[in-house]
């Protein structure tokens, strides 16, 4: 196939995809209810001034700064609908998708049979797609990180000090959206200080400057967040979760979770020692061509090497953090942005295949990839609910249940502790339903009419309650029968 037509046909399935999954975020952003730790964002940081939120009101991460402050924006100029809460996430999708076309370009560039597939290989993860409809800092954190890192990754293949800075300057407000990025943003910090080291080393000479603008800018943002960090850190915010090791508690959660239940793939244990021996392989090659090029600052500068250094860099940054300050270790949604990390590395392995001169080979590796990436987006939607918080899937299909049965001008509702938050959203100004007081203990004798309760708990209710609706997810919604109705 002629390049000119391949290079066409490349930059259209970029912008089809990449509007597809943004339309599949933007719809999900609209009909996803309100999940629980949305709500604290909306109902409570948000009344704070901009900088009370910025120095933390309390010692709970709840508060991803970032989009507190955008969130609270939105609900000054635009009112406090899911979708406007959600919009700074789902327009970060913006942040990401820029960053996958630059990393492509400087990767593989537009006339690669591989283009495609990579693209899909960055959208098909269904767990980190959630987090771009969501009023949390994830989406937004991976979105400039992602960028941060293209420019990153051509700032030393292209040895531009503009993009260095770009990378610098992204990197910090991707740490501003969420703290667990700081690692990365470490790495940048790092990384620049060698840019500008080669630099002067090419150059002969020495000047401060850039130094000096470094170091007061990471000394500027360290004191603007210092204050949030030691209150978590004095009320122990930072052990949610166990520490049993680096491969078992953020590859395999991040494997996991990107897998999304899809019974298609392998096995998470499975992929996960694939990724570490596949890992192992192409950071051995790379080295043997370190140490066999005399070029070696040049080299070293190649996108391959600078994803995987980055790559590296982070994960160590993470593991000695660990050590030494003896917290968990990332997972789950703390470790979201490793995925697409791995995958920038993963597209740079295509340098490997560069001996293989029959195209029809190549051409079928990309098929099949596209294949199963296409499969695994569409087997996995989940257009009504998010994976980290389905229990609240139901929350507006429970009031219309109520709705349709109970003649009552007025209901009241009681629900476990979990389901509380979302409810809360709905019924601040719902004068036909009033949610009772939060308790995380079950009242057997609620004077409630309704109750929202996990199945398994049920028994704990007083036998006046009968169910009337029960949830494909476990969850029932139960009539009291002592009330009248």
């Amino acid at each position: 196939m002629n390049k000119g037509i391949l290079a066409k046909i490349n930059l259209s399935a970029f912008f089809i995809l990449v509007i597809a999954v943004f339309i599949y975020i933007f719809f999900k952003a609209s009909f996803v209810p309100m999940t629980h730790d949305e709500v604290t964002t909306v109902f409570s940081y948000s009344k704070y001034s901009y900088w009370e939120i910025m120095m933390y009101p309390d010692s709970v991460p709840n508060n991803h700064i970032l989009n507190t402050l955008l969130t609270k924006l939105m609900i000054t100029l635009f009112g406090t609908d899911e979708i406007i809460l959600r919009l700074p996430n789902v327009l970060s999708f913006a942040f990401y998708s820029f960053g996958i076309y630059r990393i492509l370009t400087a990767i593989l560039t537009q006339k690669s049979l591989f283009f495609i597939p990579a693209i899909l290989l960055f959208l098909m993860n269904p767990y980190l797609l959630d987090f771009f409809g969501l009023c949390r800092g994830y989406g937004m954190s991976v979105g400039l990180m992602l960028l941060s890192l293209s420019y990153l990754i051509t700032s030393f293949n292209q040895s531009n000090s503009k993009h260095i800075w770009m990378a610098f300057v992204l990197a910090t407000l991707a740490s501003y959206a969420n703290f667990t990025l700081l690692i990365f943003w470490l790495t940048v910090c790092v990384l620049t200080l060698c840019f500008f080291i080669n630099v002067q080393r090419q150059k002969n000479t020495f000047s401060l400057k850039s130094f000096l603008f470094l170091g007061l800018s990471a000394i500027g943002f360290l004191a603007l967040i210092i204050t949030p960090i030691l209150k978590m850190n004095g009320n122990n915010e930072f052990r949610f979760w166990t520490s049993n090791g680096f491969i078992e508690e953020t590859i395999k959660s991040t494997t996991y979770n990107a897998l999304y239940n899809s019974r298609i793939f392998l096995t998470t244990n499975f992929i996960t020692y694939f990724i570490l021996i596949l890992s192992l392989i192409h950071f051995l090659i790379l080295f043997v061509r370190f140490l066999k090029t005399k070029e070696k600052i040049k080299e070293i500068q190649k996108p391959e090497y600078v994803s995987t250094i980055v790559l590296g860099m982070v994960i160590s940054i993470n593991i000695f953090q660990c050590a030494l300050m003896n917290t968990p270790n990332l997972n789950g949604r703390t470790a979201l942005f490793y995925y697409p990390l791995f995958i920038t590395m993963l597209i740079s392995m295509h340098v490997h295949f560069k001996s293989i001169h029959q195209k029809w080979i190549k051409g079928l590796m990309a098929l099949i990839i596209s294949f199963f990436g296409i499969h695994h987006l569409f087997h996995t939607a989940t257009p009504y609910q998010v994976r980290e918080w389905n229990y609240d899937a139901h929350t507006i299909k429970v009031m219309q249940k109520i709705a349709e049965h109970s003649s009552n001008q007025t209901n009241s509702i009681e629900t476990h502790w979990l389901f509380n938050p979302s409810f809360h959203y709905y019924t601040q100004n719902n004068d036909k339903l009033n949610l009772l007081p939060y308790s995380k203990t079950i009242n057997p004798n609620s004077k409630a009419n309704y109750f929202y309760i996990n199945d398994s708990l049920v028994h704990l209710l007083d036998t006046s309650f009968v169910p009337i609706k029960r949830f494909d997810d476990g969850n029932t919604l139960l009539f009291n029968t002592k009330i009248e109705d």
